[in-house]
């Protein structure tokens, strides 16, 4: 009689042990909600991404499987949310603090994260390199670079002159050619930097000594090959245009049909160029 109770009593202690055993598997009611993919930092850049998990459990902190969780950014203009398998991918479109929450039937894990702006990692000035003649203005360009070589816009930039008596450098990037010789001009963003080299020349005096007859008797022809011998001054006269002549290819309309002259002001003296005064 007794055996015969025992075994149904052993029986039962037996199936509440595998009932407390492992309950994970789909369905069931979640106790709590765990989040995964977290950097350690808790910080990432804009434009990067993130790929964040969560997990529920019961009460007994058995998985859960097979239950719906939603996610919510705290502000979408910091980070952007987009649906990745069983959970989130987390874009960074802004600096700032944003708590990425994950929910499940009434229980909830969050995830605060810093978006940081992307950091300049160099700095490209175009050109950079130039010639100018005292008295005339060189713009200079300055883009920040990431580590991968692309352009970041908006990022703020200084510039600096190695010799002030020789060329001023304005906010934009404009320089100022003053007085002969060779200046580095310097741009820097976010503690990375990059220069570029001005070669000064100084200025011509203007020189119409050797022009002896009527202007148009230096227009030469349709194939230009008469010239003005005559010494200009870079600051009154401006170019208006400039063209490089290949051998053997003649000249377009537009060039023939303009008043130009081949002159000793251009640094190449194989080049056709129309100046306004």
């Amino acid at each position: 009689m007794r055996v015969l109770r025992r075994g149904p009593i052993g029986l039962a202690i037996v199936l509440l042990a595998l009932a407390c055993g492992d309950s994970s598997g789909p369905g069931g009611d979640v106790a709590f909600v765990g989040i995964s993919g977290i950097p350690a930092s808790k910080q990432f850049h804009v434009g990067e991404w993130l790929f964040l998990s969560a997990t529920t459990y019961d009460r007994e902190h058995h998985l859960i499987t097979g239950v719906p969780i939603t996610w919510v950014s705290s502000d979408t203009a910091i980070a952007n949310l987009g649906v990745w398998g069983n959970g989130v991918q987390v874009v960074g479109r802004a600096p700032g603090s944003v708590t990425i929450t994950a929910t499940s039937q009434g229980q909830r894990a969050a995830a605060t994260l810093t978006v940081l702006i992307v950091p300049v990692a160099s700095v490209r000035i175009t050109p950079n390199a130039a010639a100018s003649y005292a008295g005339l203005k060189t713009q200079l360009t300055a883009t920040a670079l990431d580590s991968l070589g692309h352009a970041l816009a908006d990022r703020r930039v200084s510039w600096s002159t190695s010799n002030p008596a020789k060329a001023t450098v304005d906010t934009t990037g404009l320089v100022a050619a003053l007085g002969s010789g060779s200046v580095t001009i310097t741009a820097t963003s976010e503690g990375k930097s990059a220069t570029a080299n001005l070669t000064i020349l100084a200025r011509p005096t203007a020189d119409w000594s050797a022009v002896t007859e009527e202007w148009s008797t230096y227009q030469g022809n349709a194939d230009h090959t008469g010239y003005v011998p005559a010494t200009l001054d870079p600051v009154i006269f401006t170019r208006a245009w400039e063209t490089a002549v290949v051998p053997g290819i003649a000249l377009n309309p537009v060039t023939v049909g303009c008043s130009c002259r081949r002159t000793r002001t251009s640094a190449r003296s194989s080049s056709y160029t129309c100046s306004t005064r």
